[in-house]
């Protein structure tokens, strides 16, 4: 059982370099997070169906991350860990839940475990659009660096959730 790339931090490396934003965003930077989680199951000897293993993992997709050419900055870099950030606190959120189902029959949980991706994934976006809005990519100092104390809280507390990031 495991939870990679949770503490990564992003270089611009990962990062393709283009000379200007793609059609119809005026950002000068994006990082695409790639996630993946898969979980197995057995039945117990009480009967019952129960996750016993969960594998998930959080990385840069450095095949779709881009910034515009001479604008790699350290406020930049920091805001996009942000976003970064908040999908690894997603994915920890969703491999805890997963972890704890115990149900009566497998196909239970299994189904039980795609509507804890949908909705903790829908939480992610949420969570990443009101990020970048607050802090308007990064420009409102005040409010990107009140975001960037309040991400690193949820991610030291092991029972930190999306709902405890700003509203």
């Amino acid at each position: 059982m495991s939870l990679s790339g949770f503490n990564h931090t992003i270089h611009w490396n990962e990062f393709q370099i283009v000379d200007q934003s793609p059609p119809g965003t005026t950002k000068e930077a994006e990082v695409v997070v790639s996630t993946n989680i898969t979980w197995q199951t057995a039945t117990q000897q009480s009967g019952d169906c129960q996750v016993v293993g969960v594998n998930a993992s959080v990385l840069v997709d450095q095949n779709k991350s881009w910034v515009l050419k001479g604008k790699k900055g350290i406020y930049l870099r920091h805001h996009e860990q942000g976003h970064y950030d908040i999908t690894a606190i997603g994915m920890r959120e969703m491999y805890n839940k997963i972890l704890a189902l115990i149900k009566t029959r497998c196909e239970d949980i299994n189904r039980e475990a795609r509507r804890i991706q949908t909705d903790v994934q829908q939480q992610i976006d949420s969570s990443r659009q009101r990020y970048h809005i607050q802090t308007k990519h990064g420009s409102n100092l005040n409010v990107q660096k009140a975001w960037e104390v309040q991400i690193k809280s949820v991610k030291l507390r092991s029972n930190g959730v999306l709902a405890d990031l700003p509203k």
